[in-house]
């Protein structure tokens, strides 16, 4: 995707030395799934002395660009931590905010539906739909059919959800007569489907997970950044790769050794 797709700017184009940057880092392995816990719009809004929300629309924007260069990077699965459960404890102003918020843009994504098409993206919504308003539920229903028979790229977009919650409602959907394997509560996950979970990224300088995809990463690699997600840029996308690429080695080692048993 690119910020065509959903601002109406022109083409975002990396540089040429950015294309000889990314054909670099091709040598090496490349994630086929990366994990965003896009923290910070808030403390970014504060600094510019702004609302919040000043902050998330920022935050929107940097989403947009950090797919577009996911895309060239050649990685196929992004999963985003959007809005906790947690998140509804919020002020009103804030929260109602978000969800107009949320209704704006994807009402803007299905205006540049052609885009969706040129570039394949598929989006998944991941959490719980019976929090959601019943107008931007419809709304994201709306753009997963718009997508759903797109297969270059996943975007999961995690909204009204925790971890303890996914893993909580996938136990309970189980066979009780069946015995509880890790393979058979990844089948019932909300990301089933998806490759397995190999770069979690966090921004803001925060060392912890938040409830976030917490049974995906037993196997991933954890990468904390400092910029706060508004100012997440290409190079700090550089540098999380090659944190990945330096430590995929024991990660599949690990995962080989749990799938034999």
């Amino acid at each position: 995707m690119t910020p065509t797709a959903v601002s109406g700017e022109e083409d975002y184009e990396l540089p040429w030395y950015h294309k000889l940057i990314i054909r670099m880092i091709k040598f090496g392995e490349i994630p086929k799934h990366v994990a965003f816990i896009m923290d910070g719009n808030r403390r970014y809004a504060r600094h510019l002395s702004q609302i919040p929300l000043r902050g998330h629309i920022e935050g929107f924007e940097t989403l947009v660009r950090v797919l577009s260069w996911a895309r060239e990077l050649g990685i196929r699965c992004i999963t985003v931590y959007a809005f906790s459960i947690d998140n509804f404890k919020r002020s009103k102003d804030e929260v109602d905010g978000l969800m107009d918020l949320a209704k704006d843009k994807i009402d803007l994504v299905l205006s540049e539906s052609h885009h969706l098409q040129r570039f394949g993206i598929k989006f998944k919504v991941i959490g719980n739909r019976d929090m959601f308003p019943k107008d931007l539920s419809r709304k994201w229903e709306q753009l997963e059919a718009a997508t759903s028979n797109n297969t270059e790229a996943v975007l999961n977009v995690c909204f009204a959800y925790t971890s303890t919650q996914e893993i909580c409602d996938a136990v309970n959907k189980m066979d009780r007569t069946v015995e509880l394997t890790s393979t058979s509560l990844d089948r019932h996950l909300m990301t089933a489907g998806c490759p397995p979970l190999d770069l979690l990224i966090r921004t803001s300088g925060e060392v912890r997970l938040s409830d976030f995809l917490l049974w995906q990463c037993r196997f991933s690699c954890l990468c904390f950044l400092s910029p706060l997600w508004p100012k997440f840029d290409v190079w700090n996308m550089y540098s999380a790769v090659r944190h990945y690429q330096r430590n995929s080695r024991k990660l599949n080692e690990m995962r080989a050794i749990v799938a034999a048993g």
